[in-house]
C-alpha cells in the first residue's frame, strides 16, 4: 500500500520529519493518516491491497472521499464491498471510493459514476470561478453541497451539479 506517508511511520505510529512537516503543512489531513494506518494494516492480510495507492482523503461531516490511484477503486471496495465497510465501521462515516483523474471531468465522473458527466463548463457566481457539471440522467451518491466541498478542496473552485 502506498501512501504520502511512509510505511515505516505508519507502522510505528511516530511520525519521521518529512511525514510530519506533510501533516503540519495540510498536504496529510489526520483522516488520510487514520485511513492509510488502517489500509497498511489490512493489506497484511489482503493481498489485494498490497499494491494500491492512496491519493486523498477528504473530509466532510458526513462522508469521507478516498481518492485513490487509478485502477485501484475495486482493490479498495473489496469482495462484496468487505474492505469499505471494515473501513466505514472502525471510522464511523460512509466512505465514497473515487479513482484519481487527469482532468475535473474524468474525476467528476469517478465520483459521480454511475451516473455519466456530460460536460464541465466555468460559470463567474458572486465574482467566484465556479464548476457547473452536467451529468445525464440519475440520482447521485452525493449531495450537492458534498460534491461542491469536494471539488473545492480538490480544484480550489467550487462546483454545482446539472441534469441534462
Amino acid at each position: 500500500m502506498k501512501s504520502q506517508i511512509c510505511s515505516i511511520c505508519l507502522k510505528s505510529g511516530i511520525l519521521c520529519r518529512s511525514c510530519e512537516d506533510k501533516v503540519k503543512s495540510g498536504d496529510v489531513s489526520e483522516s488520510e493518516l487514520k485511513v492509510a494506518g488502517m489500509l497498511l494494516k489490512l493489506s497484511e492480510d489482503r493481498k489485494v491491497l498490497k499494491n494500491v495507492r492512496l491519493v486523498k482523503v477528504v473530509e466532510l461531516p458526513s462522508i469521507l472521499v478516498v481518492v485513490c490511484g487509478k485502477d485501484d477503486a475495486a482493490k479498495f471496495v473489496g469482495a462484496g464491498g468487505h474492505i469499505v465497510k471494515k473501513l466505514e465501521k472502525e471510522l464511523g462515516k460512509h466512505l465514497m471510493i473515487a479513482e484519481e483523474a487527469a482532468d475535473v471531468k474524468e474525476f467528476a465522473g469517478n465520483l459521480l459514476k454511475p451516473i455519466p458527466v456530460l460536460s464541465v463548463n466555468t460559470l463567474y457566481k458572486d465574482g467566484e470561478e465556479v464548476m457547473k457539471v452536467v451529468t445525464g440522467k440519475g440520482m447521485p451518491h452525493i449531495s450537492q453541497g458534498d460534491f461542491s466541498d469536494v471539488m473545492r478542496l480538490l480544484y480550489g473552485k467550487g462546483a454545482e451539479m446539472a441534469e441534462e
